[in-house]
């Protein structure tokens, strides 16, 4: 495990800080990824609030939005972890399976 800490809107890994426009949400650390969810605000749109970082604080992937939204604000709001694989999940019930290493929506279910 890396030595991580989340200050408002700052993650730092090690003695590298990474500075990002919104508030960290969640933080869940895999072997080759550091996963960041970002608490968007009520009266802004970010619908793409999932990212991947690498242990030297370099993005490597930006969630895309969801498969199943005809809302324009629709972000994700959580991050956990089951069976081993990053599942997130939105307001409107749909949780998603992401790929650690590109960031995209591999499986997705209906939890409402």
């Amino acid at each position: 495990m890396s030595d991580l800490s989340v200050d408002d809107n700052i993650l730092t890994v090690g003695s590298t800080e990474i500075a990002f426009d919104y508030e960290i949400g969640d933080v869940i650390e895999f072997d080759s990824v550091i996963v960041v969810r970002l608490v968007i605000p009520p009266e802004e749109t970010h619908n793409r609030n999932v990212v991947g970082i690498d242990k030297t604080g370099t993005k490597r992937w930006t969630i895309p939005e969801s498969l199943h939204s005809s809302a324009e604000d629709n972000p994700y709001l959580s991050l956990r972890v089951r069976d081993g694989e990053l599942w997130t999940g939105n307001w409107r019930g749909w949780t998603y399976r992401v790929d650690l290493e590109t960031g995209a929506l591999r499986e997705y279910e209906f939890t409402k």
